[in-house]
């Protein structure tokens, strides 16, 4: 049996947020990045590899313009830069914005019951 698994690398950030939480309002969201990655596996099982977003979050904590690309599959990326795009940040202390490029591993994992 498969079992897909979705990671976040090392973020880079360009503002007064810090990365420990943007990762942490990431992961509050894991469960609809997996299910973006998981619904086009059915069409598409041998779908792996990394996928780089890119997003801007306004001083409100409000995400602003998301790219997602690197996989080789719009539907993904597509999906997974809504799920970016609901999320709803701290305000910026600065009151500046924070741009974000966060990338993350898309893959396949067999296990054994």
């Amino acid at each position: 049996m498969t079992v897909p698994e979705v990671r976040l690398a090392s973020a880079v950030v360009q503002g007064d947020l810090d990365k420990s939480v943007i990762r942490r309002y990431l992961k509050r969201q894991f469960a609809k990045i997996r299910y973006c990655y998981e619904r086009t596996l059915l069409a598409h099982p041998t779908l792996e590899g990394t996928m780089v977003t890119r997003f801007t979050i306004a001083p409100s904590g409000l995400v602003g313009s998301v790219t997602a690309e690197g996989l080789g599959d719009t539907e993904v990326a597509s999906c997974v830069a809504s799920v970016i795009t609901a999320i709803e940040f701290p305000r910026v202390p600065d009151g500046g914005d924070v741009q974000v490029h966060y990338p993350f591993t898309f893959r396949t994992r067999t296990v054994t019951p």
